[in-house]
């Protein structure tokens, strides 16, 4: 199968911890090091917001783009004209807020959201994103492998998908906390069983989660979907056959059984989507 690309293992920075008394950059780097190795990615992808009043645990292939862009409109009154939301450091995002994420993240006062999506959808958006449009700049961490693999143009769709499926496979079996965040499965991303979520929308529904979120903390309410632009958006389309679909319900068995249990009238027990 060969290798494939994953995170390398955390280690506290020796440098980290000399320099921070000094230099801010390392006095922030060094808050990560205040939580469990597997909590540090969802730190490195959150997002505080309402004055600190809440964090927004993003759930890379599940709208996290509409929602940072609403969090901006909310924080500052107007919608966001920049190239990169994720990068925006008005937003206390990044570096330089992780002393605040970490601190939310640990203080039960402060409203923790996220939003699932679709295992299917999820998984087709990054086929999607990184093999059809090759737009994600992650992608390059991945190309070696698979192109190793077997992946080049002169492949049909469906044989460039059942490639994806294989290396996601490989990802998950070499360490699936490591694995890229963009097709990690979504319990690991967003770590029910250690964080305690008050909100947890669904892109499907991601309208009506927002209206929810704004009310809880006195927000404007989101702008109607007829009016709410998609961010983001792949501009490949792919429908996977049903022995695609199949191996992806086992591939997320893990976020099937999440959903099923969140979400009871929207999913089976059987990995059926059913609304």
């Amino acid at each position: 199968m060969g290798s494939v690309f994953l995170y390398p293992p955390r280690r506290a920075s020796r440098k980290t911890t000399l320099l921070a008394p000094f230099v801010r950059r390392y006095r922030c780097k060094r808050e990560l090091d205040r939580l469990p190795d597997d909590l540090v990615h969802m730190a490195m992808h959150s997002v505080t917001f309402a004055g600190g009043r809440a964090i927004y645990v993003k759930n890379s292939k599940s709208a996290c783009t509409t929602i940072t862009h609403q969090i901006y409109e909310w924080d500052h009154g107007r919608p966001y004209a920049g190239p990169t939301i994720h990068r925006d450091q008005s937003l206390s995002q990044g570096l330089w807020a992780y002393p605040d994420i970490v601190k939310c993240l640990g203080d039960p006062s402060c409203i923790k959201v996220t939003a699932l999506r679709d295992p299917v959808a999820r998984c087709v958006s990054g086929f999607t994103n990184f093999v059809l449009d090759q737009s994600n700049r992650n992608y390059d961490r991945h190309r070696p492998s698979l192109e190793r693999m077997g992946l080049h143009r002169d492949l049909n769709g469906s044989a460039k998908f059942d490639l994806f499926l294989d290396y996601i496979a490989a990802c998950i079996g070499a360490d699936v906390e490591r694995m890229d965040e963009h097709f990690r499965p979504q319990f690991y991303n967003l770590r029910p069983d250690r964080i305690a979520y008050d909100v947890i929308g669904r892109v499907e529904t991601l309208h009506d989660d927002l209206a929810t979120i704004a009310t809880r903390l006195d927000l404007p309410k989101p702008p109607t979907p007829e009016k709410a632009a998609r961010k983001n958006a792949s501009h490949s389309r792919f429908t996977p056959t049903s022995v695609q679909i199949n191996r992806i319900k086992d591939l997320y068995a893990v976020d099937y059984a999440w959903l099923a249990d969140l979400f009871p009238d929207a999913y089976s027990a059987k990995r059926e989507h059913v609304a």
